[in-house]
């Protein structure tokens, strides 16, 4: 299992974890963060300035409670910064909280860090090398074996305080489980034969202590101070060392400031020099575990000191004894690539919107220093194009820019003065415009009443959409207007609805027509009825008249016969 991951649904693309990474280990594929494991130095900076709280370390405590069901034997050694995350505890207090977790022994890191102190001055009086790099960072370890194995020959083959002081617990108990609890991410990297087999940061701790109901108790009590203590301030390795005369002691913190160094000793210049190297600014009580608590270097330092140095001078240290070898060897383990020709790194870099020199504005937002370390992580398959902010800004906006220029719409947007800070070709066109210069930064009162503009802004509605007519250009338009409060633009889109229009009232006026001239038969047809009506009437009555006539004559007749 990786020691460092990302939580691949908190990633939100934003690459802060690339920017901030030393190695750049990082790589980015579909828009998420991947750790590179194989060149990763396990700083931990990740875990600290992600703004999603999406990477973090692999937690041993599962197996550990695991183990501790089953009945097995666990035992802790504890780092000497723990009084930086438990201020107000004594380490008895704090054992015995460790005691009430499960765990059967608690022994202090810090013998092991006299063990390897006593190390370092032998290799000082042997003159083992015109400089000696101290090794109990893991990450700088892993920052020479990866990244600058020119480097190797000047670090001293010694192994960890946590390592001694976990092979001794080994020695002490056959059968027992070691942990080790710490402020750092990387000492998980030397567990196994030669370390813990676990470890634990203080972060996982303070989870353990909370969900336990568990809290070391107050103690002010303060032990015997002993030199070996002072390894988690910058420069406690050395305040814990006998000085050699032919040497000079310097100490050196930050990842940055470290990997200058390593550049200075390989240059060939340096003589009689040991170097405390730490990863971390201000050493182990700077580490991932109290960059997120926010503790202060002063305070930490204060603490510590009053662990291991006597104020009085009469300075004492741990007299521990080991009958196992300390010697570490300390592997070339980088991974060569062969670099991109220049045809190469040319053909990214255009596709990355970097066709000349002036373009290559190493902003550093993708995470790379540098346009041409940017081009040479994707030939590399670390980087995708798409993580250059100005490409995709430049690209976004040309598109967007082509889109608007095509639209059939007439599209602009005014300022909160409501003066025309763009407008595309199509609104230029209705209003009769011979280009968008004629009207930039002039009033929009020029071609539209700005009423709607203003009624929009003292609605505090966000878009509001109605038709209007403009009477000197005969336009009939279907107007949308939104608001973008944070940058205080009125967007205005308009639909040309003008011979939609003129049809609809074409068709009304027909509709019209043809109303009128049914209302003109329906007329006709009735004054056609009156007339009939009137002619039937005529001719009834002298139809009446006959037939009467005509009876009187049959009648007539009747009477002479």
């Amino acid at each position: 299992m990786a020691i460092l991951s990302f939580k691949e649904i908190e990633c939100m693309d934003c690459y802060k974890c690339v920017r901030h990474c030393p190695v750049k280990s990082i790589t980015v594929k579909n828009g998420r963060a991947q750790i590179l494991e194989s060149e990763c130095i396990l700083c931990g900076t990740c875990t600290v300035v992600c703004p999603q709280n999406a990477k973090e370390d692999s937690n041993d405590i599962p197996k550990i409670l695991e183990l501790l069901s089953q009945g097995r034997q666990i035992v802790a050694t504890v780092a000497p910064s723990w009084i930086t995350a438990y201020p107000k505890a004594s380490f008895q207090t704090f054992s015995d909280a460790l005691a009430e977790l499960g765990f059967s022994y608690v022994s202090e890191t810090a013998e092991g860090a006299y063990v390897v102190k006593s190390h370092y001055e032998k290799l000082v009086e042997d003159k083992w090398n015109d400089v000696i790099i101290s090794s109990c960072c893991t990450t700088i370890n892993l920052y020479i074996e990866h990244h600058f194995p020119e480097a190797l020959d000047f670090l001293a083959p010694i192994i960890s305080p946590m390592q001694v002081s976990a092979r001794k617990l080994k020695d002490l108990y056959p059968n027992a489980i070691v942990v080790f609890i710490g402020p750092c991410i990387s000492k998980k990297a030397e567990c196994g034969e030669n370390g813990a087999d676990y470890v634990i940061t203080f972060d996982e701790l303070e989870g353990w202590f909370e969900n336990s109901s568990i809290e070391p108790k107050e103690d002010s009590s303060i032990p015997t101070p002993k030199l070996s203590r002072s390894f988690p301030y910058s420069g406690g390795i050395l305040d814990s060392m006998l000085k050699n005369d032919n040497f000079q002691y310097i100490a050196i913190d930050g990842i940055e400031n470290c990997i200058s160094a390593l550049q200075e000793i390989v240059s060939g210049n340096l003589k009689g020099y040991f170097i405390e190297m730490s990863a971390c600014t201000g050493s182990c009580i700077g580490g991932p575990s109290f960059q997120k608590s926010q503790n202060k270097q002063i305070f930490g330092k204060t603490l510590v000191r009053k662990q291991a140095v006597d104020e009085s001078g009469k300075n004492i240290d741990f007299e521990t004894r080991t009958g196992f070898s300390l010697k570490q060897k300390f592997l070339d383990k980088k991974i060569v690539c062969m670099p991109p020709t220049e045809w190469q790194l040319a053909a990214i870099l255009k596709k990355m919107g970097k066709n000349t020199v002036e373009d290559e504005l190493n902003c550093g937002s993708c995470g790379y220093p540098s346009c041409r370390e940017k081009a040479i992580a994707i030939y590399e398959n670390k980087a995708d194009i798409n993580m250059c902010l100005p490409f995709m800004k430049a690209r976004t906006q040309s598109f967007a820019d082509k889109v608007i220029e095509v639209s059939p719409n007439l599209i602009l947007a005014v300022d909160i003065d409501m003066c025309v800070i763009m407008i595309n070709n199509a609104t230029c066109k209705a209003f009769h415009l011979s280009s968008p210069e004629d009207i930039l930064g002039s009033p929009v009162s020029r071609i539209l009443d700005e009423y709607n503009f203003i009624d929009l802004i003292a609605s505090g509605e966000e878009r509001i959409s109605r038709n209007i007519y403009v009477a000197e250009y005969g336009l009939y338009l279907e107007q949308t207007l939104i608001y973008d409060k944070g940058n205080s633009i009125i967007s205005c889109i308009m639909k040309d609805i003008t011979q939609l229009r003129m049809e609809k009232n074409r068709i009304r006026q027909a509709k019209m027509d043809s109303a009128n001239m049914a209302d003109e038969i329906v007329e006709a047809q009735l004054r056609t009825v009156h007339e009939i009506a009137s002619l039937l009437g005529e001719t009834a009555a002298k139809t009446k008249l006959a037939i009467m006539d005509l009876k009187k004559t049959i009648l007539m007749d009747d009477e002479i016969f």
